[in-house]
């Protein structure tokens, strides 16, 4: 079996690791900068977690359970704890201190909810399915589908709240640095949220039914990472963006 799709989140994950360090460097020139690169740098860092949880175990095994363990943690955890810190971004710039007690709220709310998926899977575990034509083949997740629809349905309303974020205060604004970097991360945003809800449009329902199109379920996979992939550039480029008057 040819992994494509776990090879696209596989280049994935190498990017948002590749991102987490160039943003480490520039760490630490201002404290409105500062706070912004740290949540841009464990955005990418528990992403990158994320994804090679996701896509190396394909590589060395076929245990369906074995799979499906894994797929539960990186959602339980990851996932969320990135749309976490996608929500936090926004939040300190519009409410700056005020916003502390709401934040406070948001990561014991996410821990909450996070432990409650794994074990609520953990205690309702069913295999992975490996769906296959020919040679290229996908893991699909068997987690319960409402609670796959809460959880897509969280990481749309972050993304969707970062791209305002960003339309709103950067994509007209007078500073050609601040509106260039602005409109990068909403458009490289905009990316992201179309490849987590076609990612969830086609795994929500089950993806281990009959009825379910094998050719739609395996080539939607391929498809949702490529497009993660543009946009986890189309950031890269933004954080890599240098101001002309540094």
């Amino acid at each position: 079996m040819i992994p494509l799709v776990s090879i696209s989140i596989l280049i994935t994950s190498a990017l948002s690791f590749f991102s987490a360090a160039l943003i480490w460097k520039k760490k630490g020139k201002d404290v409105l900068k500062t706070k912004f690169l740290n949540d841009l740098f464990f955005i990418y860092l528990i992403s990158g977690v994320f994804f090679i949880i996701d896509s190396v175990p394909s590589f060395f095994t076929e245990n369906g359970l074995l799979i499906q363990v894994l797929y539960i943690i990186s959602d339980s955890f990851a996932a969320l704890f990135v749309t976490f810190f996608i929500i936090k971004m926004p939040l300190s710039f519009f409410l700056k201190e005020k916003s502390r007690n709401l934040i406070t709220f948001l990561f014991c709310s996410t821990v909450v909810f996070s432990i409650f998926y794994f074990f609520y899977n953990i205690v309702s575990l069913k295999p992975s399915r490996l769906l296959q034509i020919g040679p290229v083949g996908i893991w699909a997740e068997s987690s319960d589908p409402l609670l796959l629809i809460i959880h897509g349905s969280l990481m749309i309303i972050g993304f969707l709240f970062i791209i305002f974020f960003f339309t709103k205060n950067g994509w007209f604004h007078k500073d050609n640095f601040i509106r260039e970097r602005s409109r990068l991360m909403a458009i490289g945003c905009t990316i992201l949220l179309i490849a987590v809800a076609f990612y969830y449009i086609a795994y929500v329902p089950n993806p281990t039914t009959e009825n379910t199109s094998l050719e739609f379920l395996v080539y939607s996979g391929i498809l949702s990472g490529l497009i993660f992939n543009l946009g986890y550039l189309v950031i890269l480029k933004s954080v890599l963006l240098k101001n002309q008057d540094d």
